[in-house]
């Protein structure tokens, strides 16, 4: 051992990698995972780890407190919860311990002080330290610093960008950082505005504005329209670059030229309507060829924005909806991706702004709004053409009560009550249903009758409840009593059926003192899970045919052959939705949490690596196979609903987690309306019937996609409740 000795003190350190006294000298029998999160944060530790139900499996015991070691599950790896105490030796004496035990990758966060001034609340991302501790000497070569792990770092300012987070300072940061590097403080900068993108979120835009109109000197802005929603790098270049020069000749060439579009300057409220007027508006405001001026939303209190009609005069512009009889706020090109047409007579776009400060909206409310703008009235969900009670309707309309419970917001209710109440007549019959078919896909519309009757008191409502059950009881079974899916696909189960007709019954047994009816629901389950599962995989095949009559049928085992995505989430969904009506103490009951359990773990095994599921659900990687919308936002829905309660343990959030990311990046698209649509998403799918579907690997991946089908955004509206996104 030799000493580096160095003028400052602080810096010698010994090129000894030994250490004298070994940090497992207590020799516990402990293996930790290699990935730490050591934070100087202690009671955020200790809320994060009950939140998330992590578990104590050592604790470091100091002269002053013994630090709970614990162990946690993030997006489906286990990781290491452990304070920090205050102190370089004492901080370095647990991570000393912890690396002997097997920790590797190591973030460290916590709330300091700053020599230099910075703002509270400050996000701060060290690139290297000094190395003033003593014991990294002992795990890597000596060096006067320690570099910070560069994939990391990139991680996290990643994330945070992601986020939002202080875009502004960052961006001003920036821009100071480079006037004070060349010795120009006056130096101009101008800037294009991110292009709308799909991926780009409204508060980058926002914040690059703010960054223009902070009263940073010598500095502007130029929007950039010529855009496409899928390239973040659009190939008009000349647009752009034109307004560029514009801001340049004005500004430092003294040109008496106009160098911005027209910038909002003040609002004013008038009963129904909003004028606004614009600087940078000189000689008027105007749109290609006199067209309607698009991209204004106006808002009441109750922050839910409608398109608003806009009429120009000058260098203001008036705005109104039908469906705001108060406004108070308005938004122009205000979303990932846009279609506007505002300019001024030379001819430059007017710039996206928003008047409110509304908070972000939720995902659940976003879908649910857009749901309700394309399809006005509930029968036309799922781009229904008529009147009627269709499944599928049923599924829309279930998320749209789940969005009035979440919120109190009246008219999501209404949008469902309307549908009812245009099907229901007053004795209780259904328009268009026809109970001698013996269609379970009936029934699941049934399921929102519950809360319409609990809501009014409207006796049609219930007796159209005991019309369904009717139909129920006198369903034709197989031999052991398990329904058959319809009267047309005799001795057949589905499981489909399961989500259609089980949670309705395990429903109708709790809220109408019934409990045989809880009892028929576990008995169906049970029936499906004998006669549909799959032992050496785990998932569940689509159907069975008792009688092996048809074509699709194994002939030894009567199994459909394969295994079709949608069909395994309905099956998921049905377990999550009935377990919520059936006590505890059911006989059934604790083998419909082993069998959620037991799904919840071998799904995470299909989920791709963008949190997606594929439409044949083993074969991911087979030629035209593709992942797919509606089992995705089921399975979402499932795994967020199972741990919320308590069915499955809380590591499985990840999952949902991830499913909804995917969802985001792969699958949904911001429409220029100010709308979500869900792409990808499997029309039908059956089994039997004509024409023929044999079920088939080719049969399940040619059946026809479109968008916004409701058996996946009910199911990605209802996940999103669930995740509070």
């Amino acid at each position: 051992m030799s000493i580096i000795k160095n003028e400052i003190p602080i810096l010698e350190f010994d090129t000894e990698q030994t250490a004298v006294i070994s940090p497992v000298h207590e020799n516990l029998n402990l293996i930790l995972p290699k990935k730490c999160v050591f934070a100087f944060l202690g009671e955020y530790i200790d809320e994060y780890a009950e939140k998330t139900g992590a578990q104590i499996v050592s604790y470091f015991i100091s002269m002053t407190k013994e630090y709970p070691v614990y162990i946690t599950t993030y997006k489906g790896e286990k990781i290491v919860l452990c304070q920090a105490p205050v102190g370089a030796a004492a901080a370095t004496q647990i991570l000393d311990w912890l690396i002997g035990y097997g920790v590797r990758e190591i973030i460290s966060a916590g709330s300091c002080g700053a020599l230099e001034k910075f703002a509270e609340g400050t996000f701060l991302i060290p690139e290297k330290a000094l190395r003033d501790e003593g014991t990294s000497y002992h795990y890597a070569a000596p060096s006067r610093f320690m570099e910070i792990n560069k994939r990391a770092r990139k991680a996290i300012e990643k994330t945070i960008l992601e986020h939002g987070m202080k875009y502004q300072e960052v961006f001003t940061n920036l821009i100071n950082s480079w006037r004070k590097e060349w010795n120009q403080p006056d130096m101009p900068f101008y800037f294009v505005q991110i292009a709308p993108h799909y991926k780009q979120p409204a508060g980058i835009r926002e914040a690059q504005l703010k960054t223009w109109l902070s009263g940073l000197e010598n500095i502007g802005a130029c929007e950039r329209y010529a855009a496409d929603s899928t390239d973040i790098h659009p190939r008009n270049k000349v647009a752009p670059g034109e307004r560029l020069a514009a801001w340049a000749l004005a500004k430092q060439y003294g040109k008496k030229i106009v160098y911005s579009g027209p910038l909002y300057k003040s609002m004013k409220v008038n009963g129904r309507e909003i004028t606004l007027d614009f600087e940078f508006a000189e000689g008027g405001l105007q749109t290609p060829g006199n067209e309607p001026v698009k991209g204004f939303f106006i808002a009441g209190n109750d922050a839910r924005f409608y398109p608003a009609d806009a009429v120009i005069d000058g260098s203001s512009i008036t705005l109104s909806s039908t469906y705001v009889s108060a406004p108070v706020a308005v938004r122009y090109g205000y979303g990932t991706f846009f279609r506007v047409n505002l300019f001024n007579k030379a001819g430059l776009p007017a710039v996206p702004f928003r008047t409110d400060t509304f908070a972000p909206d939720t995902y659940y409310r976003l879908f649910a709004d857009s749901e309700i703008c394309r399809f006005p009235e509930a029968w036309q969900l799922d781009h229904g053409k008529r009147l009627y009670f269709g499944y599928a309707q049923g599924v829309g309309c279930c998320a749209m009560l789940q969005v009035w419970k979440k919120t109190g917001d009246r008219r999501y209710f209404d949008y469902v009550e309307a549908w009812a109440d245009s099907l229901v007549d007053d004795k209780g019959e259904i328009h268009l249903y026809k109970k001698e078919t013996y269609n379970l896909d009936y029934i699941n519309s049934g399921k929102v009758l519950f809360d319409l009757y609990n809501e009014t008191k409207k006796e049609k409502y219930k007796l159209a409840i005991e019309n369904l059950i009717d139909q129920l009881k006198k369903q034709p079974r197989t031999t052991d009593g398990g329904f058959w899916h319809k009267k047309i696909y005799p001795n057949q189960m589905w499981l489909d059926g399961l989500y259609m007709a089980s949670p309705f019954m395990a429903r109708y047994g709790a809220e109408f003192n019934r409990p045989e009816w809880i009892d028929e629901a576990v008995k169906q389950f049970t029936l499906c899970h004998q006669h549909t599962y799959d032992t050496k995989t785990g998932l569940y095949y689509h159907a069975w045919n008792e009688d092996r009559s048809q074509r699709w049928a194994d002939p030894e085992t009567g199994h459909s052959p394969n295994f079709w995505g949608r069909s395994i989430g309905w099956w998921f969904m049905a377990l999550v939705d009935a377990l919520e009506y059936i006590p505890q103490d059911h006989s059934g009951y604790a083998d419909m949490i082993k069998w959620t359990k037991e799904l919840a773990e071998t799904l995470s095994k299909y989920q791709d690596k963008n949190g997606l599921w594929y439409q044949v659900i083993d074969q991911p990687s087979r030629t035209g196979n593709f992942p797919e919308a509606s089992v995705t936002t089921q399975c979402m829905y499932a795994y967020m609903k199972a741990v919320n309660k308590g069915y499955i343990d809380s590591q499985y959030r990840a999952i949902a987690e991830k499913a909804f990311k995917g969802l985001c990046d792969k699958l949904l698209i911001s429409n220029s309306d100010g709308t979500l649509t869900l792409t990808k998403c499997c029309q039908v799918g059956g089994l039997g019937g004509k024409p023929y579907r044999d079920g088939s690997f080719e049969y399940y991946i040619g059946e026809k996609m479109r968008d916004n089908d409701a058996k996946a955004t009910g199911p990605f509206i209802m996940g999103c409740i669930e995740l509070n996104k």
